[in-house]
């Protein structure tokens, strides 16, 4: 069977019952690899249909058919599956995996790991073990929670801050460690579970840290100043106050990156190193004034400037034509005219994520800081009935705004559209067609889509009638 109609025949039979009992219905067999304490339990396995909304895991199965089967042993076979996507989950106990399965016409086999390396290391305060208490938990895919929801993790470290852990290879994880002295602050870490035994320290938290933001020239403190900087959470962006004040509740011991960010002020870059102290004296910040004109600086996710960024607005996708904006070395954009408050402005850089912004949004603080990065997307189209000349092409919207259409392209699916430069979170992808008209203007079809898609994310496949 030539591979297009095959393509087109699965496609079909999603859509139509009567061809849907017509194709080979292909044998699942899932393989299971666990730990000797594991081999008593009873083992609950979920198949879901993929109802093409698609997330982090690969796709969601939100009112979607499913299948659930319980089994002991470490195999099982389940019979007649419909060719499609589908979300694969295997529970031991309370312990759960999950992975993206593309279902062909042929038999598979598919194999989950239940695997815990162990984790050791120690708890420290200023170089010093202390005890403290652990805890250990996995953050669940947003579509697919009751799969892959895990019991947290408790250990308790040895008065030298000595720990040992079991944890899932492979599973993102996010450590609450405080210790067992009175009046103290829990640190929060975010690491990734090694697939071999390893050793990982944890740090504990200086004092909570007191900011002042002040001008540089009047010595007044400045309020509505933005504060970034990550701490193990992700990005933070707290905004100091009428008297400039920033409180910030736990900052780790040890080197301190941010910037500060305020309306008419050039931003300023805070590098200290932070160590347990008996003293609360505050972090002092003073801000220059910035000079009139239309320019705003674009700052990385972690607060350094972004040079080299590229800028636009007034994109016409139909034309691919946008106005570009001049950026300098310093992370300095410079439109000239300014651009109305309304209007969008688009934001690319190497080491973050396509940023949307309105220029509102932008000029009310001179200022943006770019969107962690997502990755890149890749989607393979299944073709139906379009034409075998037809060619291809993906539009990314972000909260129903255009933003970017892909430089690659495919016809009759050849080769999978790849979508480089996305930032984290969820955004909206459109299929559509493409050609010229006899008056060299670009003509575009819809042909699927809007879907929804949150990165980072798995290879996705998009039904195309």
């Amino acid at each position: 069977m030539f591979p297009g109609l095959l393509q087109y025949l699965l496609w079909l039979a999603a859509h139509s019952p009567a061809l849907r009992k017509t194709l080979p219905r292909p044998t699942i067999r899932v393989e299971v690899h666990a730990e000797a304490e594991l081999d008593g339990l009873t083992r609950l396995l979920t198949l879901a249909r993929s109802c093409h909304k698609f997330d982090g895991a690969g796709a969601s199965t939100q009112g979607c058919p499913r299948v659930d089967r319980r089994f002991r042993g470490n195999s099982i076979s389940i019979e007649g599956v419909e060719p499609g996507l589908y979300l694969l989950g295997l529970q031991i106990g309370r312990e759960r995996r999950v992975e993206t399965v593309s279902v062909g016409t042929a038999d598979r086999t598919e194999m989950i790991e239940f695997k815990r390396p162990r984790l050791r290391g120690r708890v420290t305060r200023n170089g010093a073990g202390v005890a403290a208490t652990l805890v250990f938990s996995t953050k669940p895919e947003p579509a697919a929670d009751e799969i892959l929801s895990s019991t947290p993790t408790t250990r308790e470290s040895g008065p030298s801050g000595e720990y040992e852990a079991n944890l899932w290879a492979g599973a993102a994880y996010v450590a609450r460690v405080t210790a067992k002295e009175a009046g103290s602050v829990p640190a929060t870490f975010r690491f990734v579970a090694p697939s071999a035994d390893d050793s990982r320290d944890f740090p504990l938290t200086a004092r909570p840290l007191h900011v002042r933001v002040r001008d540089a020239d009047s010595g007044q403190p400045i309020e509505g100043a933005l504060l970034v900087f990550i701490d193990p959470i992700g990005v933070q962006t707290p905004l100091s106050d009428a008297e400039g004040a920033i409180d910030i509740p736990s900052v780790a011991a040890g080197r301190f990156h941010a910037t500060a960010v305020a309306k008419n002020y050039l931003n300023t870059v805070v590098d200290e190193v932070l160590e347990d102290r008996d003293d609360s004296s505050p972090l002092e910040i003073s801000m220059k004034p910035r000079a009139e004109g239309n320019g705003f600086a674009v700052y990385r996710p972690d607060g350094s400037p972004a040079a080299g960024v590229f800028a636009y607005y007034r994109l016409d996708i139909a034309t691919d034509s946008r106005v570009r904006i001049p950026c300098d070395a310093d992370g300095i954009c410079d439109p000239g005219e300014r651009p109305g408050d309304a209007e969008w402005i688009i934001l690319q850089h190497p080491d973050a994520g396509l940023t949307l912004r309105t220029a509102g949004e932008i000029y009310g603080s001179r200022s943006v800081v770019l969107a962690p990065a997502g990755g890149s997307l890749v989607i393979r189209l299944t073709p139906g009935g379009a034409a075998p000349d037809d060619c291809q092409r993906a539009i990314v919207s972000i909260g129903g705004v255009p933003v970017e259409p892909s430089a690659s392209f495919t016809c009759g699916d050849r080769w999978p559209i790849e979508i480089p430069g996305l930032p984290a979170g969820e955004v909206e992808v459109t299929i559509v067609t493409f050609h010229v008209d006899d008056q060299a203007r670009t003509i575009l079809k819809t042909v699927a889509g809007p879907i929804s898609v949150n990165l980072p994310s798995s290879p996705i496949e998009i039904p195309i009638p």
